[in-house]
């Protein structure tokens, strides 16, 4: 840790509807504002903002990470200093990185092997669209020598073995342990029955058919060693900036992630993607705004609450880091915390002026800019401070009596 570093933060209460969990909560804005301040500094050092983490950055993993990036990039090739693009279409470039405490825990499976060889596993995690049956699937395969096909798996009941919330980071790096234990299991209760040394692979049938008319059932929890938490990652981008309109086009991101074991490689990469994706959203488009009176939401459906669509959506390259020995990681939220502020720090390089806020959306471009005067670009800022200035409708220990007679 970095003995020259001094850190401060508070906590505002609004009356505007309460936080709820989000993917890697709190985290992309923090690093928003970590990162931003790094890149200021590099700035009035006179340093490289890629110079000023490989200084600094106490972990390993990241530093790493950054040599590996900066190479696929092309950093030394891109970076120039602050607003020195020519042109109205101005080019930037930004890094930023993250640390997540993912890990696995508590998690329990059971496998069926039945008499003509196939094999169904149970446990009582669920799948989001993140593929947690293809990793089932993929690691029952893999430890006992068959093709995927032959592997059934049922998911998300209360009555199959129990398993932790299918979110934090953890799904894989709790289940993919509970399957690789019931997985060892299995073996050395085949072994047992039918004197085969090793009952993988093409000796599989006949030591199934062994078992008679009953098939095979074995359970396996997670242990400790087969997972690990903590996972690094770092992400380049490199935007272009319409300094005539304010509008801001990622062209390229880069991401090297610490993945551990890679269990399956495309849902790995897709939930890389999808973060990447999501980090752009909080980057550009995504804002939420209230009535400076009431505090009511004023965008709550998608059709004026603002994404990401295809067509906003840049080359996005992923390098992933596969390191069996560091176990399963999870990766689902660690790769959404840099996006933005890769991003912010690009568009910094690009028109050599911090936007201070999210999303960067062309009125405040053209604010950082001075085109346009700052207090006319969002009266966002305006509202949240009055909101939060007024007193609560319903203090906890002060409620409105109510009439239901």
């Amino acid at each position: 840790m970095p003995p020259n570093r001094r850190v401060k933060q508070a906590g505002v209460a609004v009356n505007a509807g309460s936080a709820r969990p989000m993917r890697a909560p709190g985290h992309p804005i923090a690093s928003f504002g970590m990162e931003g301040i790094l890149d200021d500094l590099a700035v009035k050092l006179g340093m490289d903002p890629l110079e000023i983490r490989l200084k600094n950055d106490p972990y390993d993993i990241r530093l790493r990470e950054y040599a590996i990036g900066a190479e696929k990039f092309g950093w030394k090739q891109k970076y120039r200093k602050p607003g020195a693009s020519a042109g109205p279409l101005k080019v930037g470039v930004g890094c930023a990185g993250a640390a997540w405490m993912s890990g696995g825990d508590g998690t329990q499976a059971e496998l069926q092997v039945n008499p003509d060889g196939t094999v169904e596993v149970r446990c009582g995690t669920q799948d989001l669209g993140t593929g947690s049956r293809t990793v089932v699937a993929v690691v029952a395969a893999e430890m006992l020598g068959l093709e995927p096909k032959m592997i059934s798996v049922r998911i998300g009941d209360t009555r199959l073995p129990p398993s932790g919330a299918s979110g934090g980071s953890r799904t894989t790096a709790s289940v993919a342990p509970a399957i690789y234990d019931a997985c060892e299991n299995t073996l050395a209760e085949l072994k047992k029955i039918s004197g085969i040394e090793d009952p993988r692979g093409p000796r599989w049938p006949e030591v199934c058919a062994k078992l008679g008319r009953n098939p095979l059932v074995v359970s396996g929890r997670w242990r400790e060693g087969l997972s690990r938490g903590g996972a690094g990652g770092v992400q380049f981008a490199e935007v272009e900036v319409d300094t005539d309109t304010g509008f801001v086009k990622v062209r390229k991101m880069l991401v090297v992630q610490d993945c551990g074991t890679v269990v399956n490689r495309l849902t790995c990469e897709s939930q890389v993607h999808g973060g990447v994706i999501m980090g752009i959203g909080f980057a550009l488009y995504e804002q939420r705004v209230m009535d400076a009176r009431t505090g009511v939401v004023l965008n709550p459906n998608l059709e004026t609450y603002k994404l990401p669509g295809a067509a906003d959506m840049p080359e996005i390259e992923v390098i992933l880091l596969d390191m069996p020995e560091r176990g399963v990681i999870g990766v689902g939220e660690p790769v959404t915390v840099p996006t933005a502020a890769a991003i912010a720090n690009a568009v910094t390089n690009a028109i050599g002026a911090r936007v201070p806020s999210l999303p960067i959306t062309p009125d405040k471009v053209l604010a950082a800019l001075g085109t346009i005067p700052r207090a006319a670009h969002s009266a966002l800022p305006i509202a949240f401070a009055q909101v939060a200035a007024a007193p609560c409708v319903h203090a906890p220990d002060e409620r409105a009596e109510e009439d239901y007679t």
